[in-house]
């Protein structure tokens, strides 16, 4: 990418919750990460596996099988030798709950921690 040109970005984050509770958290994740991703450098060695820094939110109904879902997603992303990969373990985890209180702890999350390159929201 030459210097000066910024990619064309959409922000749009996957989401299993109603639509609206979607569109809030959407419109949260785009305000916290977009102006990072428009400086963001999407250069990479296709030899080199680039570790991605995994933030998982889960509702807080699934609290004792979050870790093992995040496992066969990551261990499904290794299998594929894909060029980005999950760590054995998230960078960070986010309990959410319904609507306000799903968004409400991204958007706590997100707003008080020093976020780290390759950031991938699950």
């Amino acid at each position: 990418m030459s210097a000066g040109i910024v990619p064309s970005y959409s922000c749009r984050f996957v989401s299993a919750i109603s639509n609206s509770g979607a569109n809030a958290l959407n419109h949260v994740l785009c305000s916290f990460l977009k102006p990072a991703a428009v400086k963001a450098n999407y250069n990479a060695n296709p030899n080199k596996v680039v570790q991605m820094n995994v933030v998982l939110v889960y509702h807080k109904s699934i609290k004792a099988s979050y870790q093992a879902v995040y496992k066969r997603v990551a261990d499904m992303i290794r299998r594929h030798n894909a060029t980005y990969q999950f760590g054995s373990k998230p960078f960070g985890v986010v309990e959410a709950g319904d609507m306000n209180q799903h968004w409400g702890a991204i958007e706590r999350y997100f707003g008080g921690t020093k976020l780290p390159e390759n950031l991938f929201g699950m």
